[in-house]
């Protein structure tokens, strides 16, 4: 006689499992109706216990949560760094962020981080896009080689304000006064910025001296920067007899049209004209 599946012992076994799955169950739901009931007696002599020292000593009120002092200058002195560092040199979100801190104790990481990624957007720091880690540059340090030491820098008595030339100052500022930058993109930075407050710039050699004198650069580095311009967005124009730099028009825009000039040139010069012509 041969071995083989037993199949009326499985049933007995698998009705044996089922009715000790049920019973363990009403046990449990009887558990959880006796905790149930616990709880709603203990929360009542907690209310009634409460009410009784209440009425005897008076309810004292919870301490408020100590609020975090606010840290200042976050921005401005992630902005000093990067006019600290090399240009070209690529850096760390996580290096950046520590010098942030050195600097500004107790300031919030989500807020050096914030702080280091709007100024990306200003243009004082430029993003690796190829880099395995977030990392960033600065557009408005030293060049490679030339970077001062932090005490000589401060040892250095800022130049004095030179004043714009006669009929040029009305244009304002291009910078704020406690910001002193040579190099050329910072130029840029800043003319970019003026930019978007109006169509176009003056840029005759007047107005050029007082770019020059207002950023303490030297004409050079205005020029070059014009350069680098208008071989990018911007292009130079003439406004009258008054030259002007502008962004360049949108190909097909109205605004490329409005400024295509359009010379008669008809194929019969000595003819008459209609009247609609």
């Amino acid at each position: 006689m041969t071995d083989g599946f037993d199949f009326e012992s499985w049933l007995d076994e698998a009705q044996s499992g089922l009715d000790h799955l049920k019973a363990k169950r009403e046990a449990l739901v009887s558990e959880q109706e006796t905790v149930r009931v616990a709880l709603e007696d203990t929360d009542k002599e907690i209310a009634a216990l409460a009410s009784m020292l209440d009425a005897y000593i008076g309810s004292v009120p919870a301490p408020e949560p100590e609020r975090a002092a606010r840290v200042t200058g976050i921005k401005k002195t992630a902005k000093r760094i990067a006019g600290e560092l090399a240009i070209g040199v690529d850096w760390t979100i996580t290096q950046l962020i520590e010098m942030v801190q050195k600097e500004v104790p107790g300031a919030p990481e989500k807020s050096c981080r914030s702080a280091i990624q709007a100024l990306a957007k200003d243009g004082v720091y430029k993003l690796n896009p190829d880099a395995t880690e977030q990392s960033y540059s600065t557009t408005i340090g030293n060049m490679p080689g030339s970077a001062q030491e932090p005490e000589t820098q401060e040892a250095q008595e800022p130049a004095a304000e030179a004043q714009p030339p006669q009929g040029v100052g009305e244009q304002g500022s291009l910078l704020p006064d406690e910001v002193v930058q040579v190099g050329t993109a910072e130029v840029i930075i800043a003319l970019e910025k003026e930019m978007k407050k109006r169509k176009s710039f003056a840029m005759g050699e007047k107005n050029i001296g007082w770019i020059a004198a207002d950023l303490h650069c030297e004409p050079k580095t205005v020029r070059d920067a014009l350069k680098i311009m208008v071989d990018g967005d911007y292009e130079f124009a003439y406004e009258g007899e008054q030259k002007v730099l502008r962004r360049k028009a949108e190909p097909g825009s109205k605004e490329e049209l409005k400024r295509t000039h359009i010379e008669d040139n008809p194929l019969f010069p000595g003819a008459d004209r209609p009247p609609h012509a």
